[in-house]
């Protein structure tokens, strides 16, 4: 070992190393950082997760606030993206527990569930997000599903007073309407919605606007929303389909929902390979049948349905029967009783939508059936916007603004994008309520500000371990198919904090302090000061470089376990 008390200074740059203890001054041969070509910098980078995620939600800082115990300012960040974190706990497909980079060598987290657990924190103690100076503006919104229901909270928190059209008995669209009450209790909801309300959002149902005259009077608004979803199913063309015993999906959940759809009889054939037509087959089984079927086109592995429904609805009893076409519906005397199909090898869809299959031959079957649920796709309607009015529909449908009477008119939602998930709805409410803000503030409309994509090959796996996942508890399939209860039991505190602590933190510093270990020149140092990491603005620290010695050999980098250093090139 050299020491630096016993030799001579003008020795020590042809013997050694130059290394800085970092207390006293640095002699001239210690300062090393004119070597360099490249530097070490700290880089935010934008989770995974938030990346999957529909609504942009940034996971990674939630949860390091909630694991510091401050649990409002958590949900808050949950609530900056997403209005409603209680339902898509509970109701979205969680795509961003798909990105998440602890799925690469381990479990992914089960964000779903924290979400849920910060949703309901925020419901049960009444929390609100502090809105903006009122603007004077008024705004309409015509629908109150998701997409709807989004813009109007994200209108009201920037100060607009904004009313809600709704044609139904009640307020919520799709949430009320199409999704079992298993998957979302209407207590839930209604706490949402109660919410909205004590923000100053004025719901009106029982209000449709179809007419050309109730279209003008929507003119007096400065903004008008059109959020009117998908609402129509598509209809099977095969002979038969008109026969009594035989619905559509959304017409079934309606019912279901309403409660008006108690006996069921005994034989149930659902037609479709999506999330409705899951839920329509896992609500029939509810409401009394004892031998339900699923029929579609796709394979097992291609339906467009989550996998974890698939997996559910198995479990209840559900027999899947994959690779199939609907030839006709079987009837007596005007009554379905059976479905005809015929196994496929292939199936694709021409330019107009006519369907092509290659057949297996003689492979055609009759399924019997008392009931048939036809689940092949929803669209949405607008037929209701009447040629009278002087619109560009076909810009109105891409989500652009339009004039509008003395205003603006714009489309959000599944009416511009589709069918869609319930967070994208929620997202395209509040990206399309940012654009109209824009509008009526006179300002130019800005895309939101996206961060460096994090580099899954940053992720240094070597320096984490597993951890065993805090899976959520599921009732068993034999009790929940009695009731429409929720499935699935809340995640424990201890759960909770044990599921937060497996969080890889991705794409941001959480001060493990690797860079300081691994540095050769010790250029690396723990500060004090304002940083724009979320877990070091919390520990009011951050790791320092000290330039002037790092001559970057970017072992700083390399050794970082989740990308939050990277090299660039030194501008001389």
């Amino acid at each position: 070992m050299i020491h630096h008390e016993i030799l001579p200074p003008e020795r020590i740059h042809t013997l050694a190393i130059p290394v800085h203890t970092g207390d006293r001054p640095l002699f001239p041969w210690e300062k090393t950082g004119d070597w360099r070509t490249q530097r070490p910098v700290h880089h935010l980078a934008t989770a995974p997760c938030s990346v999957g995620c529909p609504a942009g939600t940034r996971i990674r800082d939630a949860i390091a606030l909630a694991m510091v115990g401050r649990q409002d300012d958590a949900w808050k960040v949950f609530k900056e993206a997403n209005p409603f974190p209680a339902i898509t706990g509970r109701v979205c497909y969680h795509p961003c527990e798909a990105e998440c980079s602890r799925g690469t060598f381990d479990d992914p987290v089960v964000i779903h569930s924290i979400e849920r657990a910060l949703g309901d924190y925020g419901l049960e103690r009444g929390l609100k997000m502090p809105p903006h100076q009122p603007t004077g503006k008024h705004v309409a919104v015509v629908g109150s599903g998701p997409a709807g229901l989004s813009a109007a909270y994200y209108l009201t928190l920037n100060g607009h007073n904004v009313t809600v059209y709704e044609s139904a008995a009640q307020i919520g669209g799709m949430l009320r309407f199409g999704i079992p009450h298993y998957r979302l209790p209407v207590s839930v909801l209604d706490a949402e919605l109660e919410g909205l309300q004590t923000m100053g959002i004025q719901f009106l149902p029982n209000t449709p606007i179809e007419t050309e005259e109730q279209w003008r009077t929507l003119s007096e608004y400065d903004a008008v929303f059109l959020a009117i979803g998908c609402q129509l199913s598509m209809r099977l063309n095969v002979p038969g389909i008109r026969n009594s015993g035989v619905i559509d999906g959304l017409s079934f959940l309606n019912q279901v929902n309403a409660g008006s759809a108690d006996h069921l009889p005994e034989r149930i054939v659902v037609i479709g390979g999506g999330n409705v037509a899951i839920d329509a087959a896992r609500c029939a089984v509810r409401c009394g049948a004892k031998n339900v079927r699923l029929v579609c086109l796709e394979s097992l592995e291609e339906m467009p349905a989550s996998y974890e429904e698939r997996q559910q609805a198995q479990a209840e009893g559900i027999e899947i029967m994959p690779g199939r076409s609907v030839r006709s519906i079987v009837d007596d005397h005007g009554q379905a009783r059976g479905v005809q199909c015929i196994e496929i090898d292939s199936f694709s869809f021409g330019p107009g939508g006519e369907l092509h299959i290659e057949a297996v031959p003689g492979s055609e079957h009759v399924l019997k059936a008392d009931a048939v649920i036809t689940c092949i796709g929803i669209k949405a309607d607008t037929s209701s916007l009447p040629a009278e009015l002087d619109l560009d529909k076909a810009q109105l449908l891409t989500g652009m603004p339009v004039h509008f009477g003395e205003g603006w008119m714009v489309a959000c939602g599944d009416v511009v994008s589709g069918p869609t998930r319930v967070a994208d709805a929620i997202a395209s409410g509040r990206i399309t309520s940012r654009r109209i803000d824009a509008l009526l503030a006179n300002q130019s409309f800005e895309d939101e500000m996206s961060s460096v994509p994090f580099d899954p090959e940053s992720l240094n796996i070597a320096c984490f371990a597993t951890i065993p996942r805090q899976n959520p508890i599921e009732r068993s399939p034999k009790e929940r198919v009695l009731d429409f209860n929720e499935i699935e039991v809340p995640i424990s505190e201890d759960a909770m904090v044990a599921e937060m602590e497996r969080c890889l933190y991705c794409g941001d510093c959480n001060l493990c302090s690797n860079c300081w270990a691994f540095c050769p020149d010790l250029a690396v140092n723990i500060t004090s000061g304002e940083s724009d990491g979320t877990y070091t603005m919390l520990k009011g620290e951050h790791m320092d470089i000290n330039y002037e010695v790092c001559k970057g050999c970017g072992i700083c980098a390399r050794e970082c376990p989740r990308g939050a250093i990277a090299m660039e090139k030194e501008e001389k």
